[in-house]
């Protein structure tokens, strides 16, 4: 198989990294369990950590970043709908709260996006071993 770039659109493979599917053919079995993908896709190969070993920092960044968002436009949006006197202790709680769950919550979606974003941007050839094959 020759390498070339990803014949699916930008929206096309982050929906199926958004349902938790393989970005690059849509199959399910790209994830394991939450905290876990899968080595490889079982139908068309790709690695999701085949080409960049920072990817995993790079999702873990987006992962935090997307879930510390949520819990402030929470937060922000509970402040300006009680306006003038907010609640102060219960949206301490709340974003407290959302701070700690939407990254645990985001996980999965993030490393498949993330995948899916290196598939888009770089040359997928299932010929090809992986530069850092998993242990």
């Amino acid at each position: 198989m020759s390498t070339e770039k990803a014949s699916a659109s930008a929206a096309q493979i982050a929906g199926r990294a958004l349902r938790l599917r393989c970005p690059n053919c849509g199959s399910k079995g790209f994830v394991e369990s939450w905290f876990r993908l899968a080595p490889a896709c079982p139908t068309c190969g790709l690695d999701p950590e085949r080409y960049d070993e920072g990817l995993a920092v790079g999702a873990l960044a987006f992962n935090l970043v997307t879930g510390e968002f949520v819990a402030l436009g929470a937060c922000v949006a509970i402040a300006l709908a009680t306006w003038p006197e907010p609640p102060w202790n219960t949206i301490t709680v709340i974003g407290i709260a959302l701070g700690i769950t939407m990254p645990v919550l985001f996980y999965p979606f993030s490393k498949t996006l993330f995948a899916g974003l290196n598939l888009y941007f770089k040359v997928f050839d299932p010929e090809t071993k992986p530069r850092f094959p998993p242990p």
